[in-house]
């Protein structure tokens, strides 16, 4: 018999079942004269028949996606989010829910490596304050007209890198203190996207348009204690709005969507360019798995957009959610046995978690509003 997962599914199934079940009991009529004890016995048969028989295809089900198969323990640990404009915090099987006081008309609410902070922003402010709220400091202050930061936390969380300005033409670098002092500005006179520290902490990885305003979008390498920019060949991409990248966990390699919306993977010296996406017709967004060794995307194969997991060098592509709705955002807990994600299945965005195989498919904050970018908080 051939499995597929759905209602459908179980439906056909149990109409077997009862056929099979409704023979079996006029033919125990037939050679018993309606025994009590036999009828009992069929009864037990065909209960212990249709739980094997849903079993064999949830199993086979699962099986066919699934690319690690160790049973995950429940989520555990704290899960940000974002809902309106409010960022939230709660326990990993969604309980405990509470907003953290921090509005982020910009969406930006990003958490320190060890949890213990969240750099978040709004108009011409940039802050930093413990996942409670508590705490609070103003780490940079701009223009509230134009000023949007992006910031990014350095490997030990001690230091921020931000953008300064909203609009591409107008975005400058900086490091900081996370208390604020030390201020140094970066790769003078480009312009300057979505900083990010290496995992050494040696290095800022940026998306620019050198001083002189000429040629495309490119990957750039700079000492996090300044120097010249040095431009990664092979990493141009027009338009910047379509330019998502990110480090490898050894920081060897950089993984990019250009302009095409497709994955790729480049050495950190601009050597050994391969595309990874394969079959997938466009990817969005991707994180790094914490042990480096896989990937979780926000890609699609059709119309829609599900949650995707593959190895880093593009080997077993697994699908790991399938329906007709936007599935988003994908984060993964710390210990790469789940994975958080936004999804509109249901209405409106929900957060929802699931095992690293796509089992176990969960809404956490069955809210009336939208709930939207999921982040881990790392224990400590």
């Amino acid at each position: 018999m051939r499995c597929r997962a759905g209602k459908r599914t179980e439906r056909s199934l149990l109409r077997a079942v009862g056929a099979w079940a409704g023979s079996l009991s006029l033919e125990l009529r037939r050679q018993e004269g309606d025994d009590p004890d036999m009828r009992a016995t069929a009864t037990a048969v065909v209960g212990l028949v249709t739980v094997l028989a849903m079993g064999a295809c949830a199993h086979r089900s699962d099986d066919r996606r699934a690319p690690v198969s160790h049973n995950a323990p429940p989520a555990r640990g704290r899960i940000l989010f974002i809902r309106g404009d409010e960022v939230y915090v709660m326990n990993a099987d969604g309980t405990g829910q509470r907003k953290a006081h921090m509005h982020v008309p910009y969406g930006e609410a990003l958490p320190s490596p060890d949890g213990r902070w969240i750099a978040f922003s709004r108009p011409g402010h940039l802050y930093v304050a413990h996942p409670d709220g508590s705490d609070r400091r103003q780490v940079a202050r701009g223009d509230p007209s134009y000023d949007c930061f992006y910031p990014g936390w350095s490997p030990d969380g001690q230091r921020l890198v931000y953008q300064q300005g909203c609009e591409v033409d107008f975005t400058s670098m900086f490091v900081i203190d996370r208390d604020g002092a030390h201020r140094r500005r970066l790769a003078r006179g480009f312009w300057t996207v979505a900083p990010s520290w290496s995992p050494d902490g040696q290095t800022i990885l940026f998306a620019g348009i050198p001083p002189s305003g000429r040629g495309p979008w490119a990957l750039y390498l700079t000492d996090a204690h300044g120097g010249r920019p040095r431009k990664i060949p092979g990493s141009s991409s027009q338009p910047a709005g379509q330019f998502t990248f990110s480090w490898s966990r050894d920081g060897l390699s950089v993984f990019l969507i250009p302009h095409d919306e497709s994955l790729y993977v480049l050495n950190r010296d601009g050597g050994g360019l391969r595309k990874l996406s394969g079959r997938l017709r466009k990817v969005y967004a991707f994180a790094v798995a914490p042990d480096g060794r896989r990937l979780a995307l926000q890609a699609g194969i059709g119309k829609g957009w599900d949650i995707f997991v593959i190895n880093t060098d593009g080997s077993a592509v697994h699908q790991l959610t399938d329906n007709h709705a936007v599935d988003r955002n994908p984060a993964w807990s710390p210990d790469g046995k789940h994975i958080a994600f936004a999804s509109n299945r249901e209405g409106n965005y929900e957060i929802y978690v699931m095992n690293d195989d796509g089992s176990n498919q969960t809404n956490l904050t069955h809210s009336k509003g939208d709930d939207e970018a999921p982040a881990w908080l790392a224990d400590h």
